[in-house]
């Protein structure tokens, strides 16, 4: 047999083969989906009948509900009126509820055969219609079930279903009749005939075929059946589905089941539905199987025809393409030889590109592996925090930077929200912001910790894309430390721009101290001269010694413009500050307005202080003063007191910029003597007490001068604080404190040296020659008149050069060198280094405007013979010169 025909006869066959199978499997198919289609519609129309027969029931209930509401109903009735003979009242009393019951029963659509009206004992008070209370023996219904239940939840119930006299299914509405109070008045009742819901079920089945309904009680007895004789039915009800399903009589099983039964020997099966009313009712559908089947064989069996007739088609088109195959089965069978041979180099190729693609993938998977490496690492040792959020701020991954900043574990947060960890005090609006930037935007947020306590952070977050999801990445970083030393940093650029400027006001003050000083030298030196020059009986004397005693005053507001500098110090002894004050007293009281009042509180047996007298009698005036005129015009008291206090770190560093803004180190803990000067004038503000320190910044109209910031160098000079207490229109307290020594106080010199001069000066006794280098002309002719006048041969100098020119002209003739410390071309400290290299034993006395402590301090160790400060006296010139000859 040829190949051609042995797959015609194939194809045959399994074409007869398949439509047997097809008829059969189509039979059985199509009798369960019949089935399944008659359940579905069944169980639908079942669903519909109970809906509406609880409809029914629930109109009927909420229609004495409202009859219950009226006031004839609601009104309490008299028992007196009822007879027992007729077991109510008779006709023609309590007309009002019997109209309203007339009118009810008359109503068309109402669903009531009797309408009664309960005592609340139980005892039937009215009953309608007339007729069958007539019928009615003496009756109570407090022994009921249903009545027992109305009266304790006040509530509409309905009865089970009972048989009434008249030999009729029916159940009983009763409803309580409740007055102001909520108090049971009586109950209003209705008797519901079943019978009454057969045209519900029959107009329900009008049209349909193949099948009856039914409806039975909680009891299962049949209370309505529409199609065929009921005695038909009771095979069907007697079945063990049927009664199964009435057991089961609340809702808590299933409301609605089918099944197919076999209702008895000989009678074909049933398929039946059953479906549960809330009133425990049931409601039932059923139908013969054969019948639901025979609906559908006509058309499995037009399905089998049309499926053979296709099969038929299939079978003569598959012969002939068969055929047609058999023609070109040569010639394919050459080509698929040809074809396999490529296939044969094609899965060659194959393999080998396969094996380059391996290879790529295996490379590739290693890179990713070795990426995911890296991430793990970088997000598990970053020192920031790193999150992930989803849209909502829920989180998805956290790093452990971020926990341990946190306090929550990784499990904890997984199951928190941004929201949950951000202060109380701060909106949502950042991650709102976040979850819209593409490009990570910066916040200052405040995050609370697990243990409720708060940090600064700074985060970046932005929407960023994983897959086909869009996720909000953050990276958190804690920021106190960072603010904390910004503050810090910001607090010492104040504190360095202070003292800056106290830096650069002390240079200013001391340059014009110079200055001042060589100016007040050529005052003072020739008022001095011309008083040694007069008779002591000149009047012009008085004069010259007025010129002395303003120079000397002009002098000393030199020294307060160098105390303000803080190079002030020029008399350093031991001083015992309650003596001070004491002893200038009298000068405090003549000071100050009359009005004033001065009080003192001096402790006594003070350790002394290191100090300058004359610059501590400058800080007390000026205090006094300042506290004097802050009272004004005004009656007040102004209270010095003196005492000792033992000042630690805390107390020196909690005072800030006022405590040590005199200093540019911090100060030492130990004892200080302190100064307290308190008034009760206006008192100062915050602003006011920032500024008061400033040079030339006062309160007052007029008299502006260095007052308080005079103050201020003279304690920085001594290595002292300051503290200023106030608060406006209650007055100030300011404290000067000074570091005590642990020697006893000795009794203070209170006169300056050669703060007066007679003007006549002891015989000269000098000899030899003095060269004065001092770029100053008058100071050289001024001095050079003084040195005249004791007996040496004078040389001057312009600056430094010319001075070691003239030196190395006359070396074997000077005896002594006048050196000004500040020089053109060449300083003091220059031109000393010059003369000492041409002659290392020469007396040099170093004479400048600024004090001796500031002046010498380059020249310590280097064989400098003496200092004296301008402006100088001649009695002050002679005591030096006999000073460092007489040692030489």
């Amino acid at each position: 047999m040829s190949p051609l025909k042995k797959i015609t006869w194939v194809l045959l066959g399994s074409s007869f083969l398949v439509l047997v199978l097809l008829v059969l499997y189509l039979s059985n198919t199509l009798q369960g989906f019949a089935i399944n289609q008659w359940v579905d519609s069944r169980s639908h129309s079942a669903s519909q009948v109970s809906r509406l027969i609880d409809g029914e029931l629930l109109r009927a209930q909420k229609r004495l509900q409202l009859l219950a509401q009226q006031d004839a109903f609601r009104s309490i009735p008299d028992p007196s009126l009822i007879d027992k003979k007729i077991n109510g009242i008779p006709r023609e009393l309590d007309s009002a509820r019997r109209n309203i019951m007339d009118w009810v029963l008359a109503e068309k659509d109402q669903s009531f055969n009797v309408l009664f009206v309960l005592l609340p004992n139980g005892d039937h008070y009215l009953c309608h219609p007339y007729s069958v209370q007539q019928s009615l023996e003496i009756y109570n219904l407090s022994h009921h079930p249903y009545f027992k239940e109305a009266s304790t939840t006040r509530q509409a119930v309905i009865s089970n279903t009972f048989v009434g006299a008249d030999g009729i299914s029916a159940i009983a509405i009763l409803v309580p009749v409740l007055d102001e109070d909520g108090q049971i008045t009586s109950f209003l009742g209705g008797v519901f005939h079943l019978p009454n819901l057969a045209w519900l079920v029959e107009n329900f089945c009008c049209g349909m075929d193949h099948g009856s309904l039914f409806l039975l009680d909680e009891t299962g007895s049949l209370v309505v059946k529409s199609g065929d004789d009921p005695k038909a039915l009771s095979g069907t009800l007697e079945t063990p589905f049927v009664k199964g399903f009435i057991e089961k009589k609340t809702l808590d099983g299933p409301s609605h089941a089918h099944d197919i039964v076999v209702p008895s020997v000989g009678v074909d099966q049933k398929i039946v539905i059953l479906s549960r009313l809330e009133c425990g009712w049931t409601v039932g559908l059923e139908s013969d199987l054969d019948g639901v089947s025979g609906q559908f064989e006509k058309t499995v069996w037009r399905t089998v025809g049309l499926m053979a007739a296709l099969l038929l088609i299939v079978g003569i088109v598959t012969i002939f393409q068969a055929l047609k195959i058999g023609l070109h089965w040569q010639t394919a069978h050459v080509e698929l030889q040809s074809s396999h041979d490529r296939l044969e180099q094609d899965i060659e190729e194959g393999t080998r590109q396969l094996a380059i693609d391996a290879a790529a993938h295996r490379q590739t998977a290693a890179a990713l592996l070795e990426r995911e490496k890296l991430f793990d690492a970088i997000m598990n040792q970053s020192a920031e925090g790193i999150t992930v959020a989803d849209p909502e701020g829920r989180y998805t991954f956290v790093n452990p930077a971020f926990c341990e900043m946190i306090g929550y574990s990784q499990a904890e947060l997984l199951q928190m929200t941004v929201f949950d960890v951000k202060a109380p005090s701060q909106d949502v609006s950042s991650f709102d912001q976040s979850k819209n930037s593409n490009e990570g935007i910066p916040f200052t947020v405040v995050l609370q910790r697990k243990d409720g306590s708060e940090f600064q952070s700074e985060i970046m977050g932005k929407m960023i894309e994983v897959g086909e999801r869009k996720v909000v990445l953050g990276t958190i970083r804690d920021i106190t430390d960072r603010l904390r030393h910004d503050e810090e940093k910001l607090i010492l650029e104040r504190q360095m721009l202070h003292a800056q400027k106290l830096e650069s006001l002390g240079v200013l003050a001391g340059g014009i101290a110079h200055d001042f000083n060589n100016l007040l030298m050529a005052i003072l030196g020739n008022a001095d001269l011309a008083l040694a020059s007069l008779s002591p009986m000149s009047p012009a004397r008085e004069n010259l010694r007025e010129i002395e005693r303003a120079s000397r005053r002009a002098a000393e507001l030199s020294r307060q413009m160098l105390a303000y500098s803080g190079k002030g110090r020029f008399e350093v002894e031991s001083i015992a500050l309650g003596e001070l004050v004491s002893e200038i007293a009298h000068l405090l009281e003549v000071s100050i307005s009359k009005k004033v009042v001065l009080k003192y509180n001096f402790a006594e047996n003070l350790p002394a202080f290191e100090g300058d007298v004359t610059q501590i009698r400058q800080i007390v005036l000026n205090l006094i003063t300042n506290a004097s005129e802050a009272i004004g015009d005004k009656s007040g008291i102004v209270s010095l007191t003196t005492g000792l206090m033992n000042c630690d770190r805390a107390y020196l560093d909690s005072a800030g910029t006022a405590m040590n803004s005199a200093n540019d180190e911090p100060l030492e803990e130990g004892i200080y003597a302190y100064l307290e000067v308190a008034d009760t004038g206006c008192g100062m503000d915050t602003e006011t007490i920032e500024k008061v320190f400033d040079p030339f910044f006062t309160t007052k109209f007029t008299g502006r001068g260095l007052g308080m910031s005079a103050v201020q160098g003279i304690v920085r000079g001594h290595r002292g604080a300051i503290r200023v207490y106030s608060e406006v229109g209650k007055g100030t307290t300011i404290k000067i404190l000074f570091r005590a020594s642990d020697l006893p106080a000795t009794e203070t010199e209170t006169v300056l040296k050669g703060s007066e001069s007679s003007g006549q000066v002891s015989e000269p006794g000098f000899s030899g020659t003095v060269l004065i280098a001092d770029d100053e002309e008058t100071v050289c002719a001024v001095g050079k008149q003084m040195l005249e006048r004791l007996g040496f041969h004078v040389l001057t100098a312009a600056d430094g050069r010319e001075a070691v020119d003239v030196f190395s002209r006359h070396a074997n003739e000077i005896t002594c060198v006048l050196l000004d410390l500040t020089m053109p071309h060449m300083d003091g400290e220059k031109t000393f280094g010059q003369l000492r290299l041409l002659q290392p034993d020469i007396t040099v006395v170093l004479c400048s405007g600024y004090n001796e402590g500031d002046a010498t301090q380059r020249f310590m160790g280097k064989g400098l013979a003496g200092f004296i400060q301008k402006p100088y006296t001649l009695a002050l010139l002679r005591e030096k010169l006999v000073e460092v000859l007489t040692q030489e």
